[in-house]
């Protein structure tokens, strides 16, 4: 999805994940879902962490693989600043990362390039 000009993208990686697991009551993955419990506001400001963790892994896995890359993390202000919509569209591209059902993952590129390197 474009936000001001940009694609974003979301990766979950070990570094996300353990990011995510932070915001999760007693650090406990299970409890997830607790986190969406309360008032709207406090889902959302959930909702942006999530997608602000998850694409910075993306953004880091870019870098890591292009060292010239230049890194454009999305920030909770400018996630606040978009319409109900995108926010709410936004955050689903975020969650199927994160169920696994478009997930960038590093270590498929990394065994790509093992194959590659085999067959050169």
């Amino acid at each position: 999805m474009e936000v001001y000009g940009r694609e974003v993208h979301f990766a979950r990686t070990v570094g996300s994940t353990c990011d995510i697991i932070e915001l999760c009551p007693d650090e406990n993955l299970d409890k997830m879902d607790d986190l969406f419990e309360g008032s709207l506001r406090s889902s959302q400001e959930t909702a942006a962490k999530i997608m602000v963790i998850m694409h910075k892994a993306y953004e880091e896995c870019e870098k890591y693989k292009n060292p010239d890359y230049i890194e454009n993390p999305l920030t909770i202000k400018e996630l606040f600043t978009l319409s109900e919509e995108a926010f709410q569209s936004l955050f689903r591209e975020a969650l199927n990362v994160w169920l696994g059902e478009k997930a960038t993952i590093l270590a498929e590129d990394i065994d790509k390039g093992k194959k590659n390197e085999k067959t050169s």
